[in-house]
């Protein structure tokens, strides 16, 4: 299938697309305009790029004066601040919604953006859109965190973000941060935020109404709140009195054949992690196992762990919190870490019967975020894990505010910065034998490069940036043929397009509309389907005029089907949840 831009699909659907949607991006600043004010001649020049294999091609232009990357006016729209929409309000459906999709789209990520640094601090944004009979709506709430009471109280960051630091007033108020942070440790009660802004999970417990609630999360265990996803009302803060130690978690557990969440916290220092698996009704946890940390005063962070039914797996990867950075803000290589790849990464597979068993290994060093799925061989001899790896960390850098909002350019417009690259991989270890050997690398699930249609130059499929690698649920811990993930077309500073990977082709199709930005793909089944692509996927995303969106894709055709163009600003979204109607 040939590489198509979004008006190309919308054309063969009979949708008039919106006129901002072809317009030139130059990489120069304030280039853009909108559609009435330009010539035909500064019009969005034909992309020929033939699919090789199926492979997408991904760079869109050998004018390096074009820029993909998000207009100015999308990326303030991405990373500025957003109002409540409490109240449902129905929103545009550009072309058909399928009939049989019925149910609600809820979305975590940053609201206000407008005291932070990174991408990662913004206030928790609940954004919603319920489609139905063909029909859609969209509501907006903030989560009810104490930290954006009080952020909305005295007007300034209270608590430490992910790489915001408390806003106060001169050297007093340096040492009175400093000093309570030190106590907090001191006593096992640090002040972590509350922020419950990266991701949604189902839990067993029933709204007044009798319809499910969600869980939000970050990675803080006070960052857990229930919500109503009928009306995105925060019900309350998750607390616990399991006894489990731990100050640090992740906001990616597992969800298990048997409803229960699979998660660890970090205790911290001198700790390490504690693998639990927690009750989805009354939300108690379980200790199955303790790996303890590799540096007892410089925890490895880690954002997004693998599991099967039967094992976890840790990739303890060599990016160390710095008690210094986090506590005075001394120098890191990267935010508050600090990367030693010489150490290469420390892989655990943890039992989950209740043994405690630990197995661990080495392998070569790499960088993650997120993964996508982890499975058995057919004879049982092989864990596989599959995930977006980069070759280090340089990401973090790259999802600063400043280079995001404005981007560095050379005289002749280029970027001078694009978003880091990093592939689709898969990790092998051995299930049998003896442990604590040294891994081979992850290798490539999509063929690395595929000659451009001419022949002459070597093309990039995915942009050679993969996140967000999502698949099919029912696939879940099996071996799996499909995924799909955030992906580039280059020059950009942030990820824009949309991915299929056939992994048994090895290769991929895209999905990219210039000038904005899409979010994480969301797989939502056919009623009754047997094909693992049989299905819509959805994605939130900005347009070039600073629109928000929802995409809805044939899984199968990797064609859009509709959009849903609402009428209120969302700003960049993490991860988000179907719930069915």
């Amino acid at each position: 299938m040939a590489w198509q831009t979004a008006p190309a699909v919308n054309a063969r659907r009979g949708l008039q697309p919106a006129a901002i949607s072809n317009h030139s991006n130059s990489c120069l600043p304030h280039s853009w305009k909108p559609a009435a004010q330009r010539s035909t001649a500064s019009q969005l020049p034909s992309v020929k790029m033939a699919a090789v294999s199926g492979v997408a091609a991904a760079e869109a232009s050998a004018d390096k004066a074009v820029c993909n990357a998000p207009t100015e006016v999308a990326r303030k729209a991405l990373f500025g601040v957003a109002q409540e929409q409490p109240v449902e309000v129905e929103a545009e459906v550009r072309g058909e919604l399928p009939a049989w999709l019925a149910g609600s789209l809820v979305v975590n990520g940053g609201g206000d953006y407008s005291h932070m640094n990174h991408m990662f601090d913004g206030y928790g944004l609940l954004a919603k859109v319920r489609l139905g009979g063909g029909r859609a709506w969209g509501s907006q709430r903030y989560v009810d965190s104490k930290v954006y009471r009080a952020y909305k109280r005295e007007g300034r960051v209270v608590v430490r973000e992910f790489a915001t630091r408390p806003e106060v007033s001169g050297l007093f108020g340096e040492l009175k941060e400093l000093l309570s942070q030190l106590a907090g440790l001191i006593s096992k009660n640090p002040s972590f935020t509350d922020n419950a802004s990266v991701s949604l999970h189902p839990v067993r417990r029933a709204a007044a109404g009798g319809g499910p609630l969600l869980m939000a999360m970050s990675e803080t265990p006070p960052a857990s709140y229930i919500i109503n996803p009928a009306d995105l009302t925060t019900m309350e803060q998750v607390t616990y009195d399991d006894g489990l130690p731990g100050d640090l978690t992740t906001a990616h557990p597992s969800i298990l054949p048997d409803g229960s969440l699979l998660n660890f916290t970090r205790s911290l220092p001198f700790g390490g992690f504690h693998v639990y698996r927690q009750d989805p009704a009354t939300l108690r946890r379980t200790q199955l196992a303790f790996v303890p940390d590799r540096r007892p005063l410089s925890p490895a962070w880690l954002h997004d762990f693998a599991a099967t039914e039967q094992y976890a797996v840790l990739l303890e990867q060599p990016l160390y919190m710095s008690l210094a950075s986090l506590l005075l803000g001394s120098p890191a290589s990267h935010l508050f870490m600090d990367w030693a790849p010489q150490d290469e990464m420390r892989v655990h597979v943890v039992a989950l019967d209740g043994s405690g068993e630990v197995r661990s290994f080495t392998c070569p060093t790499f960088f993650y975020f997120h993964v996508g799925n982890a499975f058995e061989s057919e004879d049982g001899s092989t864990l596989h894990v599959d995930l977006a790896a980069y070759d280090d960390p340089q990401i973090l850098k790259d999802l600063m505010l400043q280079p995001l909002l404005q981007p560095a350019r050379g005289a002749d417009g280029a970027l001078q910065q694009q978003v880091s690259r990093s592939w689709y991989k898969r990790l092998s270890i051995p299930l049998r034998g003896e442990a604590g050997g040294r891994l081979q690398a992850p290798q490539q699930l999509v063929s690395q490069q595929q000659p451009s249609a001419a022949g002459l130059t070597l093309q990039e499929p995915l942009g050679s940036f993969c996140e967000f690698p999502a698949i099919n649920p029912a696939a879940r811990g099996q071996a799996y043929r499909y995924a799909y993930c955030l992906s580039a077309v280059r020059p950009t500073n942030i990820g824009n397009a949309l991915s299929k990977i056939d992994l048994q082709q090895g290769a991929a199709q895209t999905w990219h509309e210039r000038g904005g930005a899409v979010g994480e793909p969301v797989f939502v089944a056919r009623p009754g389907a047997s094909a693992e692509d049989d299905g819509v996927v959805l994605a939130p995303g900005v347009d070039a005029a600073g629109g928000t969106f929802v995409l809805v894709m044939d899984a199968a055709s990797w064609t859009e089907l509709a959009r849903v163009q609402l009428p209120f600003t969302t700003p960049n979204r993490f991860h988000g949840i179907w719930v069915p109607e």
